[in-house]
């Protein structure tokens, strides 16, 4: 995972870099946002507070995360109520490497699949709710959607019908939120 994250942070500040804005910014300037998205391994269910570096195991001052209605500092205890994942390490690597502070959006949930939780197809999905929470966060304050870092599919991979479709799944997942997000050049990532 370690190596995983190290990869993603690479790729989107490649990628990223012209979007993103580097020097510290006034209130009113879009927070740079990254989401987190996914299953059971993106909520962080298993993760546990004493084997995290004692610099991540607090509040982070240069990295927030949307709870649904308030912006936060990012910590183990506040990204998402089963767990911390990912997040918690992306979000001080992140921030240090662009010099300002960052936003993290995460929505996840246990005993997910792409197919039907997560589709952009279903009304009541996961996917809507995620959209209703980052609709939610730009009315708190300005943001900008930088990526979306996907952790999703060990669900998928049980059911042979549903790995068969899980490409042209994760295609449609893209390109829905691309659309609804309103950011066309989103960066996405999938593990």
């Amino acid at each position: 995972m370690k190596q995983t994250l190290l990869s993603l942070t690479v790729l989107l500040l490649a990628q990223g870099a012209a979007f993103i804005p580097t020097a510290v910014s006034a209130a009113d300037d879009p927070l740079p946002v990254f989401i987190f998205a996914g299953g059971s391994n993106m909520s962080g269910g298993r993760s546990k507070l004493e084997d995290l570096p004692k610099e991540l195991k607090g509040e982070q001052a240069n990295a927030l995360v949307f709870d649904g209605t308030q912006w936060l500092q990012v910590s183990p205890e506040k990204v998402n109520k089963r767990g911390f994942g990912s997040e918690v390490s992306f979000a001080a690597s992140m921030s240090q490497k662009l010099k300002r502070q960052i936003g993290i959006i995460k929505h996840s949930s246990h005993g997910t699949s792409l197919d039907t939780v997560w589709s952009p197809a279903t009304p009541d999905s996961l996917y809507w709710e995620l959209i209703r929470k980052v609709e939610a966060a730009r009315k708190v304050r300005p943001i900008q959607i930088i990526g979306l870092i996907m952790v999703q599919g060990s669900g998928d991979s049980k059911d042979p019908k549903k790995a068969e479709v899980y490409a042209a799944n994760l295609q449609a997942f893209i390109q829905a939120a691309r659309k609804d997000l309103q950011t066309p050049n989103l960066l996405f990532a999938d593990k």
